[in-house]
């Protein structure tokens, strides 16, 4: 999780993009401000649970930049607190790319304290870029006002290059999700992967399950669903988030029998039906067999995001991943080409 919303424009959002932060190692290099959103707890590993976390305003008290700071409650152990907090961040060892939210590790830090029954705590002090908002708030916002996306397949488009641009570094994102996709300045951002030490987002990967490639284009596909009809996916079953991935995967596949099902789901809550080219792309995404789903740059060469792709960054066909080899559980990653 990171920031779900908080306005910043103008002057204060360049400085934001183009202040290079200098190595701030506690939370007195930071004034703190409210809250941004809240993340939602998970284990991280078998024997240690992250607490509530918390995203906050922060500026910087020497170059006053305005920045997100993700707070996540760990054991208090520092010396386990900084492995967890090298987790958080694993992401800052690849090259950027412009559709990521930016994040700090130089910035980033742990921060220990005792409460009031003088029990010692530590926090990963998380340091990222401000957005304006998360797309899960534009989705609820769009929903609210019956507006939808405009240019949904630019916005898949970019989201698709900042996805590829990770598996193309041997990286799983494992936290691909609504409140971890992000508008700022006008542009989408897609936030940083979720650590390895802990389950993938939940209500977007299987059991909370990344091995492969193809476990982030199911979970970027449930994105793109919740942006087409302007719905949450947790809402579209009973069941929760969870019930609709095990139903779309016991479904044959296919494009025909995944339009049947959206189309009684729409029916069932009075959605508008996105056009055919939009439920060809989610019915190849969400596919039941993982080595079925399309790679990123499988997705960029069709011709419905043609005009919005950078042509230079899609591989040929014969240099594409080893689809076969990457949905194998016990492959290593960095040996399977993307």
């Amino acid at each position: 999780s990171a920031p779900q919303s908080g306005i910043i424009s103008g002057p204060l959002l360049a400085l934001a993009h183009a202040c290079v932060p200098i190595m701030a190692t506690s939370l007195q290099d930071f004034d703190v401000g409210g809250y941004v959103g809240r993340s939602r707890p998970r284990l991280l590993g078998p024997s240690c649970m992250l607490g509530e976390g918390d995203v906050v305003r922060a500026r910087r008290r020497d170059s006053g930049e305005a920045l997100a700071m993700r707070r996540v409650e760990v054991e208090a152990d520092p010396r386990k607190a900084a492995v967890i907090l090298d987790d958080l961040t694993r992401a800052s060892s690849l090259k950027p790319h412009s559709v990521w939210l930016r994040q700090y590790k130089e910035c980033s830090f742990v921060h220990e304290y005792v409460d009031t029954f003088n029990c010692r705590h530590a926090r990963c002090m998380v340091v990222e870029e401000l957005a304006d908002s998360s797309l899960e708030q534009e989705v609820i916002q769009r929903a609210a006002q019956n507006t939808p996306f405009s240019s949904i397949f630019s916005i898949w488009a970019s989201l698709l290059h900042g996805l590829q641009a990770f598996h193309a570094q041997s990286c799983l994102h494992r936290s691909i999700c609504p409140r971890n996709v992000f508008l700022s300045g006008g542009s989408v951002k897609l936030g940083m992967p979720g650590p390895l030490g802990m389950p993938a987002a939940d209500g977007y990967y299987y059991k909370g399950e990344c091995y492969a490639y193809s476990a982030d284009i199911f979970a970027l596909g449930l994105v793109f669903l919740e942006m087409a009809v302007l719905h949450q996916t947790l809402d579209l079953l009973a069941g929760g988030a969870e019930a609709v991935i095990l139903e779309l995967r016991n479904l044959k596949g296919g494009f025909e029998v995944f339009r049947t099902w959206l189309y009684d789901r729409c029916e069932m809550f009075g959605l508008a039906v996105p056009e055919d080219t939009i439920v060809e792309v989610l019915a190849a995404m969400l596919d039941p067999l993982p080595s079925a789903r399309p790679t990123t740059d499988d997705l960029l060469d069709w011709p419905c995001f043609a005009p919005f792709v950078d042509a230079t960054l899609v591989l040929p066909i014969t240099e594409r991943p080893c689809v076969i080899l990457s949905h194998r559980p016990n492959a290593e990653h960095s040996k399977v080409p993307r």
